[in-house]
């Protein structure tokens, strides 16, 4: 019910709304928290924006997230702080909503804080950083696609030049390497089968 109510008062956002999707950032269940923060990004409103700078340590790595992307979303300078704070969390998914946040805000003065973030040991956040920085004109972010790409490109030539072993085989022998051929079954030596027959007693030896 209380997360029918927030998608009610989140379409479209009216400004009498703002203070009930602030109390529900409160909520004790997390999947109301992160309608309440999805919404709340959308206001574009000052009030908004201070009810999702309270929850930037909630609990929940996915409120977090949420709250990320609403500040991003906020269009609020104000917000940069808070999200700095958030590109440093121990959570990769709200590491990268931050470093898209960023990039939405376009703020100059987060250039050495993204630039830093470049060596995030996660993919994911390097390649939100990587657009944040290029959407603030900085070349580095540029750079690091660049040497992705080159990098995915060295990788599939290496692969074409010595392909796996399964597949060396295929050219030769259409498909994986001959099996050996069994054992040759050996010769009984008394009996039809073994070669003994003697004519004149008509008695296999």
């Amino acid at each position: 019910i209380r997360e029918a109510a927030i998608l009610t008062l989140a379409e479209p956002i009216d400004p009498r709304a703002i203070e009930p999707l602030v109390r529900a950032l409160k909520d004790k269940a997390p999947e109301v928290r992160i309608l309440a923060a999805k919404a709340l990004g959308q206001a574009r409103d000052i009030r908004a924006a201070a009810g999702l700078r309270q929850i930037l340590r909630d609990p929940h790595p996915a409120v977090r997230a949420a709250v990320a992307t609403a500040l991003g979303h906020s269009g609020d300078l104000s917000a940069v702080e808070s999200l700095l704070q958030l590109l440093r969390d121990s959570e990769a998914t709200v590491r990268s909503n931050a470093a898209w946040a960023l990039g939405e805000l376009r703020d100059p003065s987060t250039l050495e804080a993204l630039q830093t973030a470049l060596q995030d040991p996660s993919d994911d956040v390097r390649e939100s950083v990587s657009w944040a920085l290029s959407e603030l004109g900085e070349n580095s972010g540029y750079a690091y696609l660049d040497a992705e790409l080159q990098a995915i490109a060295e990788e599939e030539a290496e692969e074409e030049r010595f392909p796996p072993l399964e597949q060396s085989w295929k050219p030769a022998y259409g498909g994986y390497p001959p099996a050996a051929p069994p054992p040759e079954k050996p010769k009984p030596q008394y009996g039809p089968d073994s070669g003994g027959y003697d004519p004149i007693t008509g008695l296999w030896t």
